[in-house]
């Protein structure tokens, strides 16, 4: 049995793109014979957590959330000395220890340490966060750490600017493939207050400014102009409150209250997957888009903002998808998807097919389950 110990900064009840998504490849690990434990450092215990029923062994928590710099590094530090000898290989699934108090701990004792890559925490830009005169220093630190687990093309590129090749990897993240549907029926629909004339577009992803929600809010006009029965369902928490009041204002002012509906986070999007009609999607910023590929494996088409190195490494625009750049390409793409029910099916179809090829979640597992129980550390080139 090899013991995990995954550090995340936020984890369950706290909303964490990351936590979720472990949850969700933790039951393969399970069944490779890897047992794993959680530490979140800034998220402070509650009773009644859902984390404690989320499956994983234990979840301890240091609370740090209105702590930064040495407190945190210092705290760590000192949970690790008491409790990381247990472990084989530790697991960094965020970037919060910015003194790398935690890395050196683990090194201290012999253990394998990753670090995943998800966001903008690749290697050279958490060099840029530090002050120029220490960063000389920074960028031997960062190499401490005896893998880089990248998620996409452009943070594997990006890392190993400054990492040697051979401890950086890409292991890109996967999906559970559903059991095939016959597509969405007027019942789940009209479940869901909608008509069968209704054109459902589903975003599924926190409101903030990265996510670009309102980029959905001001081009639904457009839309309507073209087919008044277009529908946006928004799927996710408010993770910035002002910038989710002004997205609802907007709303409001633009007289959409009747076209889109804000229905907060969903534990499982699956049902709701399944009775839209395609994805949009206008994020700024990914590490990754795991939510694209969750509304693929359902067969739903995407629409999706081409973020180079990134949603453009999964989906092969007007194949598996549509990408844009613009406003216009977003209007075009959508109207296409609209008017052509042939064409929704056989982007849907292709999607499904490319995911199930490549993304399927227990053969993404497998590559992290061969890190975890590889217990010779990799050496610099």
């Amino acid at each position: 049995m090899v013991k995990v110990l995954h550090v995340f900064s936020f984890f369950r009840p706290d909303f964490t793109g990351e936590g979720v998504y472990f949850e969700k490849i933790r039951v393969h690990f399970d069944n490779s014979g890897i047992e794993n434990d959680v530490l979140a450092v800034k998220t402070r215990d509650r009773a009644a957590s859902p984390s404690r029923s989320c499956g994983v062994g234990d979840v301890a928590y240091l609370g740090l959330f209105d702590n930064a710099g040495i407190a945190v590094s210092f705290k760590l530090a000192c949970w690790l000395i008491a409790h990381a000898r247990q472990y084989d290989t530790v697991h960094f699934h965020a970037f919060a220890d910015r003194y790398f108090a935690g890395h050196l701990i683990c090194k201290l004792f012999g253990l394998r340490t990753l670090q995943s890559c998800t966001l903008d925490d690749s290697p050279d830009n958490i060099v840029t966060t530090y002050r120029t005169v220490w960063q000389w220093l920074i960028r031997l630190l960062i190499r401490l750490p005896d893998t880089y687990i990248t998620i996409s093309p452009q943070l594997y590129n990006a890392a190993r600017t400054i990492v040697p090749a051979a401890r950086v990897c890409l292991i890109p993240q996967g999906v559970e493939i559903p059991e095939r549907a016959q597509g969405p029926s007027d019942e789940m629909r009209r479940s869901q207050g909608y008509s069968p004339d209704d054109i459902v577009l589903l975003f599924v992803g926190g409101i903030c400014e990265r996510k670009g929600v309102d980029f959905l809010i001001e081009n639904m006009p457009r839309l309507l102009k073209h087919n008044e029965n277009v529908k946006l369902l928004i799927v996710g928490p408010d993770l910035e409150d002002d910038y989710a009041e002004n997205v609802r204002n907007r709303v409001d002012a633009l007289g959409l209250t009747a076209n889109v509906r804000f229905c907060g986070a969903v534990d499982d999007v699956s049902p709701i997957y399944r009775f839209c009609d395609m994805m949009v999607f206008p994020s700024h910023l990914e590490g990754f888009g795991n939510v694209l590929l969750e509304a693929m494996a359902h067969e739903l088409p995407v629409v999706s903002r081409r973020l180079r190195g990134v949603t453009d490494s999964f989906i092969t625009d007007r194949e598996t998808g549509l990408l844009f750049d613009n406003d216009d390409e977003y209007i075009a793409g959508v109207q296409k998807l609209i008017a052509d029910q042939e064409y929704r099916k056989k982007i849907g179809n292709a999607a499904l097919e490319a995911v199930t090829r490549d993304y399927k979640m227990s053969d993404i597992a497998s590559r992290y389950v061969e890190l975890y129980t590889n217990t010779v550390n990799a050496n610099d080139d």
